[in-house]
């Protein structure tokens, strides 16, 4: 947008500092995704003890003060000054950028000497009052995975009855982290964690449950709103009122966490339910199964990734004495759990584990590779397989949503070069494989030796290939848009020779264009007719 003259007391100021003593004004506007700008926005900078500000922060930039946008009420500006580096002997610099409704920002400024390449810059670089407009943006689809624990108030491992009603509890994850953020150690329990925390709602309801249907009856029994900010790359954990069922018979309990932070654009709300069977006393000379805390890691998977689904769970034989009696003992058993999928591609698996070592909750998992992008549901059951048991009763069934998202896609630019030249070299054949899934294509360059290929993310190999030319491999990381250079070395008699423009080595050494009354040209390989010679024209393909 060109340069922006700067307020006239900033100017007066720079004039008066003597010369030896360098300070840099930058005018910074901030817009979204929408080319909107972006108010109330401060900003604090840091100068840093190491050129990776992986060690703390060796002293604060303006005086440990932030710099705010909207400060007079009438533009989007933000004035930020930096001392040359000469002047601070500091090996980097770094400034956090932060407003409540956008993802925060953190930007790290290195000096010319320890960047490699020259596309690098930064305040150290740029001429001074430079206007510079940077995109700021909000994370999209936000969905924080939720867990849910539906157990007996009095004992944990025996099911829930009308006189002992049950303790709920969740977690959630937040919504999204660092990335690999090299300032994490930075932000948490300082001013700026509240930028990093995203506010999650989650909201308990209790319905009563017809399992024959498979649907909830009338309107829910009892509901309860939670709000958590939750820190980047953490859980949160809630408590909810404990919960006396009116009646015996089964209820459906129902968490979902929905993303209410300003921070994303949009959200995918998931949910954790137990189907739980309210029974009227403990059991007695029976076997039964529980199960709880559902949850699958990763929690957001990838198409073709792996997910592991973990639960806790216990079978258990109650002998024939009362509760409260001081024979009564509960004795482990074998368990088979049933896995339930329906979603995109739906399935069922049935798990045999052995007895837990006591009569108390144990961690139990399965592995499962979603093949489709999609919401799936995850249906757990367990159930006592010690078959001398006179009355067995099945666990409570947990269920969960899971999101399954593709894997993302970016732009990998192929450029094939001669290595005498560097002149581009048109119709090279590229083929690629996929390292994980083994997927294999090719490709050719277009006429200025270029061809860009959406890749998913992932390693591969590429071998690159033209006649006369010597086969070039490679291997390429796709983690973001990215440029590859493809050199090839001639391995024909002429190989300092442009076989597609040269009409004397047209697509092949020695080939020579001719053509009779014309002066000819080569182009990509090919012999064609330039200009016909005096008192002759052209006349269809053919000269005359």
């Amino acid at each position: 947008m060109g340069i922006k003259i700067v307020n006239f007391y900033l100017v007066i100021f720079f004039l008066l500092i003597p010369f030896s003593f360098s300070i840099n004004y930058y005018n910074f506007e901030f817009k979204d995704a929408n080319n909107v700008y972006v108010q109330d926005l401060v900003a604090r900078g840091f100068l840093c003890s190491d050129i990776d500000c992986k060690n703390q922060f060796s002293s604060d930039l303006w005086d440990g003060q932030t710099k705010s946008t909207n400060a007079d009420g009438t533009n989007y500006d933000i004035v930020l000054d930096f001392p040359s580096n000469s002047e601070t002997n500091a090996p980097a610099m770094i400034v956090f950028y932060h407003n409540f409704n956008y993802l925060p920002k953190a930007r790290l400024l290195s000096p010319r000497s320890q960047i490699s390449g020259s596309s690098y810059t930064n305040p150290y670089l740029l001429p001074a009052s430079l206007y510079i407009i940077k995109p700021i943006n909000k994370a999209s689809q936000c969905s924080s995975p939720v867990t849910l624990n539906v157990v007996n108030n009095v004992k944990e491992n025996l099911p829930v009855t009308i006189t002992t009603g049950a303790s709920m509890s969740s977690t959630t994850k937040s919504a999204f982290g660092f990335n690999g953020n090299v300032y994490v150690g930075w932000i948490q329990g300082s001013q700026f964690q509240q930028y990093y925390e995203i506010e999650t709602t989650l909201l308990l309801t209790i319905y009563k449950y017809d399992v024959a249907q498979q649907k909830n009856i009338g309107s829910p029994i009892q509901t309860q709103t939670v709000v958590k900010r939750i820190y980047y790359d953490s859980t949160a954990s809630v408590s909810f009122d404990s919960w006396t069922p009116p009646d015996v018979g089964y209820y459906n309990v129902t968490v979902q966490s929905i993303v209410t932070d300003p921070k994303c654009s949009s959200n995918i709300p998931q949910s954790s339910s137990q189907i739980v069977n309210v029974w009227k006393s403990f059991p007695k000379d029976e076997c039964y199964s529980l199960t709880r805390n559902l949850a699958t890691t990763p929690p957001n998977p990838e198409v073709n990734q792996e997910v592991t689904i973990t639960f806790e769970k216990l079978s258990n034989y109650a002998n024939n004495y009362d509760a409260w009696d001081t024979n009564y003992h509960l004795s482990p058993t074998p368990t088979k759990i049933i896995l339930n999928i329906n979603g995109p591609t739906s399935g069922n698996t049935n798990t045999d584990l052995s007895a837990n070592t006591d009569d108390d909750f144990k961690s139990a998992q399965i592995k499962w590779t979603p093949t489709l992008a999609g919401n799936y549901q995850l249906d757990v059951t367990a159930r006592s397989t010690n078959y001398n048991c006179p009355k067995d009763t099945i666990s409570n069934p947990l269920i969960s949503t899971v999101t399954v998202s593709n894997i993302p896609s970016y732009d990998v630019t192929f450029t094939v070069q001669r290595s005498s030249d560097s002149s581009k070299i048109n119709q090279a054949t590229i083929s690629l494989v996929n390292t994980q899934s083994s997927v294999a294509s090719t490709n050719s360059t277009n006429s200025l030796g270029i061809r860009t290929l959406s890749l998913q993310r992932g390693s591969y190999t590429y071998t690159v290939t033209k006649t006369g030319y010597a086969t070039a491999t490679g291997t390429i990381n796709v983690q973001q848009g990215s440029q590859q250079t493809v050199t090839l070395t001639g391995t024909s008699s002429c190989p300092d020779v442009n076989l597609d423009t040269d009409k004397n080595n047209c697509g092949a050494c020695g080939n020579v264009c001719s053509f009779s009354n014309a002066i000819s040209k080569c182009i990509l390989g090919s012999c064609q007719i330039d200009t016909c010679s005096l008192n002759y024209y052209m006349s269809g393909f053919t000269t005359s």
